[in-house]
């Protein structure tokens, strides 16, 4: 009796103790990291040996931005509206939107150093993905993701 006691208080701790769901706060610190990340790699390009070590770590970042912008829509594909709003409350902490604007900025300087001293190169397909660094990994010029709950929505809940 004692062995299945055991057997059963093992099975609910892997079950149930061996992670969190994946909420706002976990997402939205993923995207804060990521997009540090992406700006580290690039302020760390200061010659072609450098410039060839974040080419080759692009696709790695890209595919970490498109998981977590894949998680994001399922979260938000099935929150209901009090789930929205606090994923939309969170978005606009402090923390969160001072630190992807900074990171935003940091990118621009960043791509803006880098075009400046990258022509000098002679790989010339060194040049053309590192150049395009930023709209590689994020599709684009990094931005703030859109508010979860538009202000219409707001007001009825």
């Amino acid at each position: 009796m004692k062995k299945i006691n055991r057997l059963w208080g093992a099975l609910f701790l892997v079950v149930f103790v061996t992670g969190c769901p994946d909420g706002p706060p976990q997402i939205l610190r993923d995207e804060r990291n990521a997009a540090a990340e992406v700006a580290d790699y690039l302020s760390k390009v200061v010659d072609e040996e450098s410039a060839a070590n974040a080419k080759a770590v692009l696709d790695r970042l890209k595919d970490r931005w498109e998981s977590i912008k894949k998680r994001r829509e399922n979260f938000l594909k099935l929150a209901d509206k009090s789930e929205k709003k606090e994923f939309s409350i969170l978005q606009k902490q402090p923390d969160y939107d001072s630190e992807m604007k900074a990171t935003i900025a940091r990118l621009k300087r960043e791509g803006m150093r880098v075009r400046g001293i990258i022509f000098a190169f002679s790989d010339e397909k060194v040049v053309s993905e590192v150049s395009q660094f930023e709209s590689k990994v994020f599709g684009g010029q990094l931005k703030i993701p859109d508010d979860p709950m538009p202000p219409e929505q707001k007001k009825l809940f």
